[in-house]
């Protein structure tokens, strides 16, 4: 670690989430190898048959992986939480900001995370139907399994950064709540 203005950058919050996303998004790749090696896999067709009526993000140039991979996709919250509980006690407070500012920051990005995560995990979508670009990544199989890393990544991240910064905001309140 170098030190920057005295002080020693601690990197351990970003590595433990690094280390979190590769574990959840090894199962996509499985997924993948497997769709590939038999693209009639009995595994895929049970998890596909699973996930019912859920909404799910659909190719349908390729439903059984995009299916699988869709229904996957819905735990990366759920490795957020993970993420957070391993974490939360190594994280630093920054007090550079005002708490006012920070809760204003914490309402808006609650807003953005609820319109993401909705659009990503519980909306139904036929990506081959949608834009132009959703178009592109659904028609093979190397880039929808791209896209879902992607919208696992961006779920994942942001669940991540929402925990962390709900964390930050209770910390503060209850610092100066205490100074009371």
């Amino acid at each position: 670690m170098m030190p920057v203005n005295d002080q020693k950058i601690d990197n351990k919050p970003t590595k433990k989430m690094f280390c979190i996303l590769i574990v959840g998004i090894i199962p996509l790749l499985l997924t993948f190898l497997i769709y590939m090696s038999n693209k009639n896999s009995n595994i895929l067709n049970y998890i596909n048959s699973i996930s019912g009526k859920i909404p799910e993000l659909l190719s349908a140039s390729n439903p059984l992986l995009s299916g699988v991979m869709s229904f996957y996709v819905k735990t990366a919250p759920l490795y957020g939480v993970v993420f957070f509980i391993n974490s939360y006690k190594i994280l630093n407070l920054n007090k550079s900001l005002p708490l006012i500012k920070l809760i204003i920051i914490f309402l808006l990005f609650t807003f953005f995370y609820i319109i993401i995560l909705y659009f990503l995990l519980a909306y139904d979508v036929e990506l081959t139907e949608s834009g132009r670009l959703l178009r592109f990544l659904s028609g093979g199989d190397y880039l929808l399994t791209i896209f879902f890393i992607g919208v696992f990544y961006v779920c994942y991240t942001f669940t991540c950064y929402y925990l962390s910064y709900t964390y930050v905001i209770f910390m503060m309140l209850k610092e100066k709540l205490s100074f009371r």
